[in-house]
């Protein structure tokens, strides 16, 4: 990403929609019972201040994807960004005139 000027907001915006057909996943939660003690807890006499809190692990632990053909990835509103985008290389990514980014094309073509 290359900085704009100071008073410009560097941001991209666009909207899209995805569908994932047969999808099953196995997820884990745990809840564990968490103590705390303290000194001020031992002068008024409440040594131990315990509670349950549950974790949720944030990624699946095992899934399985049927039917891939369906699964698709649309634009409601293409992608829109207002500075210029470098990949990993050093090279420039395209940005179409519709505003969307290719990451093929290493120039930039705006209408």
């Amino acid at each position: 990403m290359e900085p704009s000027e100071k008073s410009v907001i560097d941001f991209c915006a666009g909207l899209q929609y995805l569908t994932d057909v047969m999808d099953l996943e196995i997820s884990l939660e745990v809840e564990v019972r968490e103590c705390n003690y303290g000194l001020f807890g031992a002068v008024i006499g409440d040594i131990t201040d315990c509670y349950w809190k549950l974790y949720k692990l944030e990624e699946p632990i095992a899934g399985i994807h049927f039917l891939n053909a369906f699964d698709t990835v649309n634009e409601y509103v293409p992608w829109y960004c207002n500075y210029l985008q470098y990949n990993q290389t050093g090279q420039m990514n395209a940005i179409k005139g519709s505003g969307i980014i290719d990451n093929n094309v290493d120039y930039l073509d705006i209408n």
